[in-house]
């Protein structure tokens, strides 16, 4: 039980300290992290991957998608400086992350 309590405040923390530097929520302004495994069928292609993916109002998103055993994989950082993929030390950038989708052929 114990354990369980101390994982959950670190996770809390984390997720706080990610979120710090943003501008104050305004009501209805929602934080949260998700974590997971999502697929892609495309065609007769078919892909996996882990997905983290940490939201903080609309101020700030950062995406992390891994492959297996968490080899490789993509980070999404949007802002509102605008947004960048990072992928195979490749960085792109557009004015959101919507552009940035739309660049790459999403």
């Amino acid at each position: 039980m114990n354990k369980h309590i101390r994982l959950i405040s670190i996770v809390a923390a984390a997720v706080l300290t990610a979120c710090s530097n943003l501008p104050p929520a305004t009501p209805g302004e929602q934080h949260w992290q998700m974590q997971g495994r999502i697929g892609l069928w495309q065609g007769s292609q078919q892909e996996s991957s882990q997905i983290t993916w940490l939201q903080c109002g609309d101020h700030y998103a950062k995406i992390r998608l891994t492959g297996p055993v968490g080899v490789g994989g993509a980070e999404i950082i949007s802002d509102p400086s605008g947004a960048q993929l990072i992928y195979k030390g490749d960085v792109r950038r557009a004015a959101s992350a919507e552009a940035l989708a739309a660049d790459i052929g999403w």
